[in-house]
């Protein structure tokens, strides 16, 4: 059996922990600390893997919808494709994609205020608003798992 990725963390999480860190001596704080600090990414990274994909095909259609909606689209010219396809081929497309479509709403807004067209600029920001209060069930997700059952 392939190990997962969250398995194949868990391995460096596992020998950073029982064999790297206690072979730093103890007069080298700051190589302790680094180790230290790498063990806590790798638990995050360990927690966030389960939910990537799913996390950033919801982050992709709402970005689309926010394209759409500052290029004045209508809401059926959406792409049609399948958003919880997760292997890698596809999951490096989507986040060409993402990438794509943020970078054109970057544009989009730049432009807004580039024409100084007041009426649009007061659209924007309720558009970005919104954008944002959708987005934030996405990120207390991301968040949660990955700070989920720490104090």
């Amino acid at each position: 059996m392939t190990p997962t990725i969250r398995d194949r963390l868990a391995n460096v999480h596992r020998t950073l922990a029982d064999v790297i860190i206690p072979a730093i001596a103890t007069d080298e704080p700051l190589a302790q600390e680094q180790a230290h600090l790498s063990l806590l990414q790798l638990q995050i990274l360990m927690d966030q893997v389960e939910i990537c994909a799913l996390v950033e095909s919801e982050e992709a259609q709402a970005a689309d919808a926010l394209n759409r909606k500052l290029s004045g689209a209508s809401p059926d010219d959406r792409p049609r494709t399948d958003p919880t396809r997760a292997d890698d081929q596809h999951l490096g497309a989507r986040r060409d994609r993402r990438i794509a479509v943020l970078t054109a709403i970057d544009q989009r807004i730049k432009d807004i205020f580039a024409a100084n067209d007041h009426r649009q600029i007061e659209a924007l920001g309720e558009d970005l608003v919104a954008y944002h209060r959708s987005r934030r069930p996405l990120e207390d997700r991301w968040f949660g798992a990955a700070f989920a059952g720490k104090s």
